[in-house]
């Protein structure tokens, strides 16, 4: 499928290019879906939890076919359909569906990556015996299928597309990258970030974060870019510069965004929302100021929207330790990550100071850029309905499940 995207003739018939930005292109999902299908629908499933129900919704009947690089069947074809199941309906008493389950399906990367495994290598293959974390999946005839989950990254590192799903009337969202993530631009942050929710992929696939972002963004087309007749990432993205230049955090809220049809999230659209996003990938000087000389120095405390004193300079994006203790767990240092504590409580607090400075809103030069979470919560508060779309906004049903023995 990605051979397919990166072959510039097919791409340039289907995805046009984004006008403001030709790195990047414009996603059509009625073309992604005739690509994914020409490729017998081989892509990451997208599929999230609930403490109540697992959902895999995908919104319509598709055969799958399962085959190698060079054509050779790996397993029998799958007549998928969508899924929104209670734990207990696709439990049974050898596969109990659990909460703890579901987080750690979320979490699995060895199902994609044989060689942790092994730990590469450091375990003998005969002390590590590998099993997925499964769930028993109804198909469209009428069996239940065993299949595998795996890093729910793949395609979503914001739980957006889920609340949407479930009609969720104000999203917000925290985007905190790690530092491989971060570019130092924040137009180049934010379209990294959620621009493939507007319909924005990087054409370039090679480089870091954008690669990553064309790989779990051909899901992702959920709302209309020119919302409400106005470019919306533009109008993002010029907020958040306007709020960087003035020493304030980088948090916006994009009202009445357009929610369109989107059929490998199962969405139904034809109504708005609002989403909030708060983008932490430097410091805000209005915080620097408040840290004292003692703790960070005097000179230049802040230069490129980054702490100079060597030890908050990774702050908030910060750099994971490169050795671990010699008594940690063997395979520690292949599938997990430790941050040096002083730039990781630095990010804490200044995240915390973050959302309370903004409480009651932002301003620029009189003109209001973010109305505060006093609002948004206020506002929830006083609806009887909660923080749920309205009742004729209808999403799509998920499959009857017939529970497995």
């Amino acid at each position: 499928i990605i051979s397919d995207l990166k072959d510039d003739q097919k791409e340039a018939l289907l995805f046009k290019n984004y006008t403001d930005d030709v790195s990047y292109c414009l996603n059509n999902n009625t073309n992604m879906l005739e690509v994914l299908k020409n490729n017998g629908f081989q892509s990451a499933l997208p599929g999230f939890g609930t403490p109540e129900k697992l959902h895999v919704p995908f919104s319509s009947e598709v055969k799958m076919e399962f085959e190698d690089e060079v054509g050779n069947r790996i397993t029998g074809p799958l007549n998928f359909k969508p899924t929104a199941a209670s734990h207990d309906e696709i439990s049974s008493e050898s596969n109990l569906f659990t909460l703890r389950k579901l987080l750690g399906m979320g979490t699995d990367t060895f199902t994609i990556d044989p060689s942790l495994r092994t730990f590469k290598g450091k375990l003998p293959i005969e002390q590590y015996k590998y099993e997925p974390l499964t769930a028993h999946i109804p198909t469209a005839d009428g069996d239940m299928r065993e299949m595998a989950f795996t890093d729910g990254g793949y395609v979503d590192g914001t739980g957006i597309p889920a609340l949407v799903n479930q009609k969720t009337k104000n999203i917000i969202s925290v985007w905190c990258p790690s530092p491989f993530f971060r570019t130092n631009n924040i137009a180049s942050d934010v379209m990294a970030g959620i621009g493939s929710f507007f319909g924005l992929l990087p054409r370039d696939t090679d480089q870091i974060p954008f690669n990553f972002a064309k790989l779990v963004g051909i899901h992702n087309h959920m709302f209309n870019l020119n919302s409400n007749g106005e470019n919306q990432m533009k109008k993002l993205i010029k907020t958040m510069e306007s709020l960087d230049a003035a020493g304030e955090p980088t948090i916006a809220t994009l009202k009445d965004v357009e929610v369109i049809d989107n059929p490998f999230w199962g969405i139904s659209g034809g109504w708005k929302l609002d989403l909030t996003l708060c983008l932490f990938t430097g410091v805000p000087t209005k915080f620097a100021d408040k840290i004292s000389e003692e703790i960070v120095g005097t000179d230049n405390v802040v230069v490129d929207r980054l702490f100079t004193n060597e030890n908050f300079k990774d702050v908030p994006n910060v750099v994971a330790l490169a050795t671990f203790p010699e008594d940690a767990p063997i395979g520690t240092d292949l599938i997990g990550q430790v941050l040096p504590p002083l730039p990781a409580r630095m990010t804490q607090i200044m995240l915390s100071w973050a959302i309370k400075h903004s409480w009651d809103g932002l301003e620029v030069d009189g003109e209001i850029m973010f109305g505060g979470f006093r609002a948004i919560f206020e506002e929830k508060g006083k609806n009887s309905r909660g923080n749920k779309a309205p009742k004729s906004q209808k999403g799509t049903k998920g499959a009857k499940i017939r529970k497995g023995k």
